[in-house]
């Protein structure tokens, strides 16, 4: 390794693909959907019926990424509420049609989880 004309060894970095895990949740019985944020940043669900969606951020670091995938089942249309922890721009919606999907992205300031994207029925 040779110095760099910052005076620090330079070498060769090798990446690494890290698979991320994918988190299942399911509505309780009281209809409410808790995002852990100590279990992984890609969560996906297929709701049963409307629900409130809660996160947990004991360990959410500042700027970590959380995935939620929606996916639909059946000809009911749900409506997600995001509540606890969130910052979004507003409910979503499944519509009626099955086997639709729909990814909604948030990024973590350290207290609460603030929507940047999300998709429209795929």
């Amino acid at each position: 390794m040779a110095n760099n004309k910052f005076g620090i060894n330079s070498g060769v970095v090798h990446a690494r693909r890290i698979t991320p895990t994918i988190s299942t949740i399911t509505a309780s019985s009281t209809n409410a959907l808790d995002v852990n944020c100590s279990k992984g940043e890609i969560f996906k669900v297929t709701p049963t019926g409307s629900c409130n969606v809660n996160a947990s951020m004991i360990s959410a670091n500042v700027g970590q990424r959380v995935t939620l995938i929606v996916l639909t089942s059946g000809t009911n249309s749900y409506v997600l509420t995001f509540n606890t922890n969130f910052l979004s721009t507003g409910t979503l919606t499944t519509g009626a049609s099955s086997a639709k999907t729909f990814v909604v992205d948030f990024v973590s300031n350290g207290t609460t989880l603030i929507e940047v994207s999300r998709t429209t029925a795929m």
